[in-house]
């Protein structure tokens, strides 16, 4: 097994933590809203993963794997990365050979249109109706209904003050300061990756099997748009983000991603 979390120094356990309390803090809020619209904010429909590969930064995905390890799922959640990768999605029909330390500040044309639709098609984890690793969800599933609208197609119940076409999140004030929290997790990463962002199963499985996966790469099995990572993250986690997507036409109201 060549897992790439082998020397956890003092800096990456800092980082981990920090991330940990970041999803605590998430959580938090979530219950919080909860009980101000008196309803329940996910009720395990799995419409929001049937409509999104996560876009999570490099370190979600060595927190990811340090819950699924400890959980004794590694080895499942590492062949649904695998075998994710090298499905040929008819969405992302580009190859190229870029490699994971390859970043870059954005994306544009054919690239980010594939990227795009590759992002709205099934999660490799929903299974059954459930997340294979809702323990390590990253930020952008958590931020789901809490820090932006649900989904249109989403089945939340329509809570206390809301419309099926108005619906609620936390203010600005309690944002900025899970904002806060994400930027303490990435100012210390060990490593730049580790900040940088790109599809989750394609980051769980870059840090899994290093070797495995320069080599699917080289033999240009994989498309480019899985082995995209950015800065700033593509993914979305604020209602801003979603309101300026709407208005470009790139997402529909309750946004992807």
């Amino acid at each position: 097994m060549d897992l790439a979390i082998e020397e956890v120094d003092h800096s990456a356990l800092k980082s981990l933590n920090a991330l940990r309390l970041t999803y605590t803090a998430f959580e938090s809020a979530a219950s919080l809203l909860s009980k101000t619209l008196d309803i329940p904010l996910c009720v395990q429909c799995g419409v929001c993963c049937q409509q999104n590969v996560p876009v999570a930064y490099g370190i979600e995905a060595a927190f990811a794997l340090s819950v699924v390890l400890g959980q004794g799922k590694l080895d499942s959640v590492i062949d649904c990365t695998r075998s994710w990768m090298l499905d040929q999605h008819s969405q992302s029909p580009t190859k190229k050979n870029l490699i994971l330390d390859q970043v870059g500040s954005g994306m544009e044309g054919k690239l980010q249109d594939e990227f795009l639709a590759l992002a709205a098609t099934q999660c490799p984890f929903l299974e059954d109706k459930e997340c294979s690793i809702h323990d390590a969800r990253p930020l952008v599933c958590r931020a789901m209904g809490v820090t932006r609208t649900p989904s249109p197609r989403c089945k939340r119940p329509v809570g206390k003050g809301e419309t099926p076409t108005s619906r609620d999140y936390i203010p600005t004030e309690a944002q900025n300061a899970l904002k806060y929290l994400i930027n303490k997790s990435l100012e210390s990463v060990p490593k730049p990756t580790w900040s940088m962002a790109g599809f989750l199963p394609s980051l769980i499985f870059g840090l899994a099997r290093p070797n495995e996966y320069q080599q699917m790469v080289q033999r240009g099995l994989v498309s480019t748009a899985k082995l995209v990572v950015t800065s700033p993250s593509m993914g979305i986690l604020w209602q801003e983000q979603v309101e300026a997507l709407v208005e470009k036409d790139m997402v529909a109201p309750g946004g992807k991603l």
